[in-house]
């Protein structure tokens, strides 16, 4: 599972990446769902305010899961990205037989909130769609657990937009500054079924 180029003579493996896309459809998603979020905004249950250790559990709205499994829009927010993402990863990948939607959550952020650093057990690739956005993007991608000094990296993604996604796998190590102004991501994990040759 590698490249070769030969005009740099490097080898990629697959590893820490990013992939950013728009989502289709955006404006339609947005307009059909801002108003079941606005009035549902009041039962997120999880404290998105500092100190970071004393946040509470990050769980996965279901309502949220069961109102877009009455929509169309569950292909263009998680499965046309993540297999766009698997084909144009710079490194050979096997074939993606599957994409199992583990779960997909929104999370409103109010004026100075933020989200602690973190990762994503126990799926494949996972997903920020930035829904609703007033401000540079504030969330942050860094290395960890690497004791080589030229693999730790902090690289922040404030070129993102609105209606965009940005695609990672769900190890990476990231979190969001505060919010300046009110914003809207919703997230989601898969787990990938590949085509492996043993």
């Amino acid at each position: 599972m590698s490249i070769e180029s030969s005009e740099s003579d490097i080898t990629l493996f697959p590893g820490p990446f990013l992939y950013r896309t728009k989502v289709k459809n955006h404006g339609n998603i947005k307009r059909v769902l801002w108003e079941w979020i606005q009035d549902d905004k009041e039962s997120q249950f999880y404290d998105l305010s500092f100190p970071w250790d004393n946040r509470g559990a990050n769980d996965p709205s279901s309502a949220f899961m069961d109102h877009l499994h009455d929509l169309d829009f569950i292909r263009n927010i998680v499965y046309d990205p993540i297999d766009d993402c698997v084909d144009e990863l710079p490194f050979e990948m096997p074939d993606l037989i599957n994409i199992h939607l583990v779960d997909i959550w929104y999370t409103y952020y109010n004026r100075g909130n933020c989200h602690h650093p973190h990762v994503h057990p126990t799926s494949t690739f996972s997903g920020i769609y930035l829904y609703h956005l007033e401000e540079d993007n504030r969330t942050v991608f860094f290395g960890n657990g690497s004791n080589q000094a030229y693999q730790d990296f902090m690289h922040s993604t404030s070129y993102a937009k609105e209606g965009e996604i940005i695609i990672f796998p769900s190890e990476m190590y990231h979190y969001v500054d505060p919010a300046v102004t009110d914003r809207v991501t919703i997230s989601f994990n898969v787990k990938c079924e590949f085509d492996i040759v043993q």
